[in-house]
């Protein structure tokens, strides 16, 4: 798509006669026009841009001025502005290919999956054998969750295009998302092949190891602190019924009481993904603590807003056996750009006589093999104090990992040392 447009830019400039130079206030909407192409063509997209503003809210009879606002609009992150510059343009000409094309994009970047699968339904219309279109229409089946559609979609396209390499990565990743890892490897080196450097196909491939059916998790720990030395271990399982639905459980012990480290923690819960951008979880935790032992319903959820960029949210009411209420709430925001991934979190605790608000910032540099990921949590009330750590994850095979952790608490001038091993199945 961004060669064609490329070619618009080159075509639109070349057929445009060369003029001799006038003032911006009095101007020909042609000569403006003429003008604002010969910009885009040079690439200098910032003087291009006033010309393109009058033209398009002049209402000139130029789609191209109305493409090429809408593209830097976008490039602006301004979506909304490009939409209603696309939308414009497809009303002076509503066969337009390009402005049908780029209008998809943009809905599908303001999260609009329904509306943008409507505007590459109506690309094909126009054409059934255009491949851009036929790809942008199978993405969207997948991120609305209809993963059948895509899968026949994508392999209608590759049986009239075998060596499609954005069809191939598009069908690796619906293959992969449903834990079909053998495929979706296949697809993928299939499309390395074609092309070594194609970024997509090797960003999937390096997501393979995510896509599991089951992680079986052993961690075991020690602390000093000044109250004294204590132990911990816990188990924990993740499963993929299905694609859509995962199990969690996980269980904590401490094998020696402190008040640092009293409790012994059971936790069971369901994770429904209705779409590729929304998931929801809920589940139960009962928790063995100062001999009482306290009931928890967890409830969350988290929307995938772009590719990079997540919203978490979740809540935890409790009641314990003496009749205490309490309740943690979090909100925060996920964000991954390559190998780096950052998360801000900020959570409030609400108990009977005792209300605390913590923030915490973690980032971690992710490179397959090894990751490294460092934390700091601070409580801003009612006392401050603040959490910092560190944790190492070590691929061993496609299979295992390793990790260990430190983490430095203020408050009891607490430290813990942590091992645990990991296994995908």
């Amino acid at each position: 798509m961004r060669l064609e447009f490329a070619i618009t830019l080159v075509l639109v400039a070349a057929a445009l006669p060369s003029r001799r130079a006038f003032a911006q206030d009095q101007v020909e909407p042609g000569v403006e026009f003429e003008r604002a192409a010969q910009l885009m063509a040079s690439g200098d997209r910032d003087r291009a841009y006033p010309h393109l503003v009058r033209l398009t809210e002049g209402g000139a009879p130029f789609p191209e001025a109305y493409l090429f606002r809408g593209s830097i609009e976008r490039e602006r992150g301004e979506l909304s502005r490009a939409e209603a510059a696309f939308l414009g343009g497809l009303e002076i000409a509503p066969t337009h290919r390009s402005l049908r094309m780029e209008l998809a994009v943009t809905l599908s970047w303001e999260g609009r999956t329904d509306e943008a699968l409507e505007a590459y339904d109506e690309v094909l219309a126009a054409d059934p054998h255009d491949a851009a279109a036929a790809i942008g229409r199978a993405r969207m089946l997948f991120w609305l969750g209809r993963h059948e559609e895509s899968v026949t979609a994508f392999e209608e396209l590759l049986r009239q295009e075998p060596d499609n390499v954005e069809a191939l990565a598009g069908l690796a990743d619906v293959h992969r998302a449903r834990l079909r890892r053998r495929d979706a490897r296949t697809l993928y080196d299939r499309a390395l092949v074609l092309d070594p450097a194609f970024a997509a196909a090797r960003e999937g491939k390096s997501k393979l190891r995510e896509a599991t059916r089951a992680i079986a998790g052993l961690d075991l720990g020690f602390a000093t602190s000044d109250a004294g030395v204590s132990g911990r271990g816990g188990l924990s399982l993740a499963v993929d019924v299905r694609p859509e639905l995962r199990l969690d459980a996980s269980f904590r012990q401490d094998a020696q009481r402190n008040e640092l480290a009293t409790a012994r923690t059971g936790t069971l819960a369901l994770v429904v993904r209705p779409s590729a951008r929304f998931s929801i979880d809920a589940g139960y935790q009962i928790q063995h603590a100062e001999g009482l032992r306290t009931h928890r319903v967890t409830l969350g959820g988290a929307v995938r807003v772009s590719d990079e960029w997540t919203l978490i949210l979740s809540t935890r009411p409790g009641v314990r056996e003496d009749g205490r209420m309490e309740h943690l709430t979090m909100v925060g925001t996920d964000h991954r750009a390559g190998v780096f991934h950052w998360t801000v979190q900020l959570f409030r605790s609400d108990h009977r006589d005792r209300r605390e608000t913590v923030a915490s910032l973690a980032g971690e540099l992710d490179f397959g093999v090894f990751a490294v990921r460092i934390g700091l949590a601070g409580a801003l009330a009612p006392e401050n104090y603040a959490t910092m750590g560190g944790l190492l994850r070590v691929t061993l095979s496609g299979h295992h990992d390793l990790v260990a952790g430190y983490d430095h608490f203020t408050l009891g001038r607490r430290h813990l040392f942590s091992v645990g091993y990991r296994v995908r199945l």
